[in-house]
C-alpha cells in the first residue's frame, strides 16, 4: 500500500505527520515499511529521524534501481525502530514532471518490496504517482465559511474523489485544522 502525504505550504507539519505515520505503521503492524522523501529539493525525513544517508530517491532514479526491485535496498537506510528511509536528494526542482515514468516505476518497485510505502511529498504534487495511492492532504489555517457554525470542531474530515489534489481518480482524505492560534 502506498500512502502519500501532501501539504498546502511549507510548515504545515506534513513531514512530522509522515514520519510518525510511517513509524507507527511499522511499530503496530511489524510489517516492512519505507518512508520516501520525494520533495523537490532537500527534505527533512532523514533529519527528523537522526539519520545520514549516502543515497537518495534521486540516486535511485538516476541509477534506474526500479529495474531490479531488490536492489533498492542499497539506497535505503534503516532506523533503529526498523523503519526504512529513502531520503530526498539535494537538487532543487527534482523529481520533475519529465521524470514521471521513472517515479512511477520506482514507486511500483518499492511497493513490490515493502508492505507499506509512505511518501512525504511536502507541498508538491508528485508526478507519476499511481491512481491506487491513498492521498492524505494536510491543510492548515483554513477559515471555514462564516455562514457555517463549526466553532465546536477543530478538525473536519472530508473523503471523496478529487482531480485537484493528487492523481486523477485517487481517493483523497483531507484534514483541515480550523482552530485559530492566539
Amino acid at each position: 500500500m502506498i500512502v502519500s502525504l501532501l501539504g498546502t505550504k511549507g510548515g504545515t507539519g506534513t513531514t512530522t505527520l509522515a514520519v510518525n505515520v510511517a513509524a507507527d505503521i511499522r511499530r503496530i503492524t511489524g510489517r516492512s515499511t519505507v518512508i520516501v522523501d520525494v520533495k523537490n529539493g532537500p527534505g527533512d525525513v532523514a533529519l527528523f529521524l537522526g539519520l545520514r544517508s549516502r543515497h537518495s530517491f534521486l540516486t535511485a532514479l538516476d541509477h534506474l534501481a526500479w529495474i531490479d526491485p531488490p536492489s533498492l535496498s542499497r539506497y535505503v537506510v534503516e532506523h533503529d525502530c526498523g523503519l526504512h528511509v529513502l531520503a530526498a536528494g539535494d537538487e532543487f526542482g527534482r523529481p520533475s514532471p519529465r521524470e514521471a515514468d521513472a517515479v512511477e516505476q520506482a514507486l511500483r518497485a518499492l511497493n513490490s518490496v515493502y508492505d507499506y510505502v509512505i511518501l512525504d511529498c511536502g507541498k508538491h504534487t508528485i508526478w507519476g504517482v499511481q491512481k491506487e495511492v491513498k492521498v492524505l492532504a494536510v491543510l492548515s489555517n483554513v477559515k471555514p465559511a462564516d455562514a457555517l457554525d463549526w466553532s465546536d470542531k477543530t478538525t473536519i474530515t472530508l473523503t471523496g474523489k478529487s482531480n485537484s489534489v493528487g492523481p486523477s481518480g485517487s481517493t483523497v482524505d483531507v484534514r483541515m485544522d480550523t482552530s485559530t492560534k492566539k
